[in-house]
């Protein structure tokens, strides 16, 4: 629990064109906070990760992440680093 910080996601496979759905839970969430989002590659060498959408609700933010390469899938971990407003 905390307004910052990063996580990182289990090993994916994601294939190209697909989304992968992240739940985060932190009790400094609110349904009408702003949750800002970025994502990166952990260990992941392979397909291009790109946010879509981030929604808030009480204690908890569901954020997407899309794997927008043309034909390579996700091999690895992503990093995923939040900053909470309220």
């Amino acid at each position: 629990n905390g307004v910052k910080g990063t996580i990182t996601t289990e090993s994916l496979t994601t294939a190209a064109g697909a989304v992968f759905t992240e739940t985060l839970t932190d009790s400094s969430i609110a349904a009408n906070s702003i949750v800002l989002v970025s994502v990166g590659n952990g260990s992941n060498t392979a397909g291009s990760p790109a946010l879509t959408t981030t929604t808030p609700a009480a204690g908890s933010v569901v954020i997407k992440v899309q794997n927008i390469h043309a034909s390579a899938a996700f091999n690895g971990t992503l990093t995923v680093s939040f900053l909470v407003v309220n």
